[in-house]
Order: structure tokens, then C-alpha cells, then sequence
């Protein structure tokens, strides 16, 4: 007789055996613990079988439950809904059955999105306040390469060697510094200067 193994905690079949003979029942089969002779159904896309008592429990005794359907995770990236952080398997959930209060299969889109209770939302101020501090980052950054650009240019200029090209060149990243300076790092649609060509 054939039997399916299951997982004694999760109830997922293991494998297929064939049962040992009954020694005090000729003819018989033993099944041994979590393991039966039912055979598992064709799970589809997204789900898995499992082997469970009525009540959800995994049974060590095959009489007492049956193969169920149940939703199946184990392969689908899942996002904790406190802050979009992928949600560690393990511990409390391992992706067999529904997916637990806190989490979701929906990644969080931006910082700036909240969990509604069914959705992430656009948190409109957020997102402006982070737009505003992406800019301002960008800003610095791009005052700081103007900044090393121009120390040597400055130099040459200030010990009168120069060249044209050297002065032209530190008169073009001066406008630059200055076209960086008067940006509103707040507006919704920034246009950056373009970089001065060596």
C-alpha cells in the first residue's frame, strides 16, 4: 500500500513510501505516525496540500484528518505592513496558510506610502518632505564637486598662473555654484545646472 509522509509540524507531504506488512494481520499495512494512505491532491498555482486535523492541528494519527487546501508563501516575497521591510519567514509564520495581520504580497511603492489596512497610500506630505531632503542631499553633493573642481582653478588664479582656459573654466563653476545656490530644493520639478565641461 502506498503512503504520504507529512511534515509533522506544517503537515506538507514529504514524500511517498510504500507501508511496511502488518506481521499480527496478514495482509495489513502499518501506517506509521504522520504518514496515510490518502493520496495528497494536485495543489494549485499558489496553494499547497497539507495534512490537518479539523481544528487546524497536524495529526500524528492519519484517522484523525485529511489533506486541505491552504495558500502557500514560501516562494512569494512578503512585506511587513509597519514599514515595507521584507517579512522574515520563520518564528511565527513560515508561508503555509493565510498571510498574517502584518504582513502583505504588495511591496510599499516609497517611503512616503502608509498601510491603510488594505493598501499602501500616498502620504502627500511625506513624499514632499522626502523630495525636499533628496534635493537638498543632491544639492550638497553637487556643491561639494563644484567645490573640489574648483580648488586647484582658484589657486592657479590666485598665484597669476592661470590660463586662459584655467580661468574660464573656474568662472564657469562659479556660475554653476551660484545657479546651484538659487535652486528651491522644495519645488516639485527642479532643472540642475548643467555641469561645466572640463
Amino acid at each position: 500500500m502506498d503512503i504520504y509522509h507529512y511534515h509533522p509540524l506544517f503537515g506538507i507531504c514529504l514524500g511517498a513510501d510504500l507501508a511496511d506488512e502488518d506481521p499480527l494481520e496478514p495482509g495489513g499495512s502499518l501506517v506509521p505516525a504522520f504518514a496515510t494512505p490518502r493520496t495528497p491532491p494536485d495543489a494549485p498555482a499558489g496553494t499547497v496540500a497539507v495534512y490537518v486535523k479539523s481544528d487546524g492541528a497536524v495529526p500524528s494519527n492519519w484517522t484523525e484528518g485529511d489533506w486541505e487546501m491552504q495558500p502557500d508563501y514560501r516562494n512569494v516575497p512578503i512585506f511587513s505592513i509597519a514599514d515595507g521591510a521584507p517579512y522574515t519567514l520563520g518564528g511565527r509564520y513560515f508561508g503555509i496558510g493565510l498571510l498574517p495581520a502584518d504582513a502583505t504580497t504588495e511591496p510599499r511603492p516609497s517611503l512616503a506610502h502608509f498601510w491603510s489596512g488594505a493598501a499602501w497610500v500616498l502620504n502627500v506630505d511625506e513624499a514632499a518632505r522626502l523630495s525636499k531632503v533628496a534635493a537638498a542631499k543632491e544639492r550638497a553633493d553637487r556643491m561639494e564637486a563644484a567645490r573640489d573642481a574648483m580648488v586647484p582653478l582658484q589657486l592657479a588664479a590666485e598665484l597669476g598662473e592661470a590660463t586662459d582656459a584655467e580661468a574660464a573654466l573656474l568662472l564657469a563653476w562659479k556660475r554653476y555654484v551660484v545657479k546651484l545656490n538659487r535652486i528651491d530644493v522644495g519645488a516639485a520639478d527642479i532643472q540642475w545646472p548643467e555641469v561645466p565641461a572640463p
